[in-house]
């Protein structure tokens, strides 16, 4: 139930207690930007959601969690605060929405799309794609080394990284939908990256 989903998305994003183990002036930093963050995205999730129809800001927040929560228990990977807490600017961040660390000590980046319609996948595709070349990935790594362990920064320095693509499913056919999705990674830019994955968030 959606009610419920919010508040349980409320509750890891109002949780910045990782701002601890930064150092001191980090901790003031990273507290500056994220507190900003934290009110507009409860803002957002608690607002999100009328008639049981999500707002879109609320489904690529849904995405975005989702998928980190699924790399988590499925694969292992450590979790990086979602990117929105830690980047400079309150709103309008162009550049991916979420990050883990992979067992392979690997920085995988990812981007989440929600759609009402059809599924996505090809835009979140596209998206990776057009950030890669616009090298959004380098940008972001002064902040992530703060939130990784060392090797992955050193492996992410010698362009040895990940990428993950997360979408929405609402009335479409899952197994059609991940085929589709794995034949468009199959001839995307992607299929050159260290690691890559896809996860679907199924919306009823």
């Amino acid at each position: 139930e959606l009610n419920i989903i919010a508040l349980k998305m409320l509750e890891m994003i109002t949780d910045i207690s990782w701002i601890k183990a930064l150092g001191v002036i980090d901790q003031i930093a990273y507290r500056a930007r994220a507190l900003p963050s934290v009110e507009k995205l409860s803002q957002s999730i608690t607002s999100g959601y009328e008639d049981s129809k999500l707002s879109s800001d609320f489904g690529e927040y849904l995405v975005s969690i989702n998928a980190q929560r699924a790399l988590q228990t499925t694969c292992e990977h450590n979790i990086v605060p979602l990117a929105e807490l830690w980047k400079e600017k309150k709103s309008g961040n162009p550049g991916f929405d979420f990050h883990t660390e992979s067992t392979s000590m690997l920085l995988i980046f990812g981007e989440a799309k929600y759609s009402s319609g059809q599924s996505p996948y090809q835009r979140a595709i596209s998206q990776v794609e057009h950030f890669i070349i616009l090298k959004k990935d380098d940008m972001e790594l002064a902040d992530l080394q703060r939130f990784v362990a060392d090797l992955s920064v050193r492996n992410a320095a010698d362009g040895k990284r990940g990428y993950c693509v997360a979408f929405s499913i609402i009335n479409e056919s899952y197994e059609e939908v991940i085929r589709k999705t794995i034949e468009s990674l199959c001839v995307s830019s992607l299929i050159h990256a260290h690691e890559v994955y896809a996860i679907t968030k199924k919306i009823i």
